[in-house]
């Protein structure tokens, strides 16, 4: 069984811990990445001990094969962090074109956010973001993958000395092409609610299933398995992404996972796609999705 979300998507933050050598930059991104309309439900507090840094634009947004799925929302960073340190952008002139020579328009909230109806992404086009805010203009470029579809879903359970046939994970099952570096982002929501905050950046290259069929596990890493209850709805998204949004949100959990303990390797700031000093990301992805009852 199949459900359809017109506006998918919903994510909530979970608690960090930092020192004074992880940037400020690198952190306010976190805040308001997890907190865009794209991707949030509801935040955790955070305390950090960060210095000030002046004020910097974040942009984050996308545009998937769904209907009315275009949300770039528009903020500036402050020197006070706390869960109001970001001032929205309502005056920027934001537009999407693709490489069929379309332009859109995009409509400005009060939030921040930019929205534009009755428009769905094509998978394979390329699409390029157009900001112009403070004096400046931004852009990035994203190109759309195939569509791959999910297949199934199933749970993996596991036993131990206690209890036996616990849940254990989720097994995505799809159809990787042949000879095409794909590169995926798996979210599962617990009845319309995102099931765990490290869930939503979970993201895999088919570089040891190129062409095979197979499945993605989603395990009690990201999950908490055991706050399922039955009759609970659970709903997969196999999001197809581009080699640079998988480098984005790889760097992106992976950084958040540190908790605060980081390598001088460990870039401040995830590689993106937009130019001119913008943080945030664009992505073109498309969504495919199921359902399940666990029982």
């Amino acid at each position: 069984m199949n459900t359809i979300y017109r506006n998918p998507g919903l994510q909530s933050f979970r608690k960090i811990k930092t020192n004074k050598s992880f940037t400020f930059h690198f952190l306010i991104l976190a805040i308001i990445i997890s907190s865009t309309a794209i991707l949030q439900s509801c935040q955790d507090v955070i305390h950090l001990d960060l210095p000030n840094s002046a004020p910097q634009i974040v942009i984050a947004g996308s545009i998937s094969n769904y209907v009315d799925s275009v949300k770039i929302r528009i903020t500036m960073t402050t020197d006070y962090f706390t869960p109001t340190a970001v001032t929205p952008v309502t005056d920027a002139v934001v537009s999407i074109s693709d490489d069929a020579g379309n332009v859109y328009q995009l409509t400005g909230n009060p939030d921040g956010t930019y929205v534009i109806t009755n428009l769905a992404g094509i998978p394979e086009r390329t699409y390029t973001l157009k900001v112009n805010a403070n004096g400046n203009q931004y852009t990035a470029t994203s190109k759309m993958p195939g569509l791959v579809q999910l297949d199934s879903l199933s749970i993996e359970y596991e036993t131990n000395r206690h209890e036996k046939n616990l849940p254990g994970a989720i097994l995505c099952y799809l159809k990787d092409p042949e000879g095409i570096a794909n590169f995926y982002r798996v979210k599962v929501f617990k009845n319309d609610t995102l099931f765990s905050p490290g869930n939503g950046y979970s993201v895999y290259n088919d570089k040891y299933f190129d062409g095979k069929s197979t499945d993605i596990r989603v395990g009690l890493g990201r999950l908490k398995m055991s706050s399922l209850n039955p009759n609970d709805k659970i709903v997969v998204q196999l999001i197809g992404i581009d080699q640079q949004t998988y480098l984005y949100f790889n760097v992106f959990r992976d950084v958040l996972e540190q908790s605060g303990i980081l390598s001088a390797s460990t870039p401040a700031n995830p590689p993106n796609n937009l130019n001119n000093g913008a943080l945030g990301y664009f992505a073109a992805w498309t969504i495919s999705q199921k359902m399940m009852v666990f029982k």
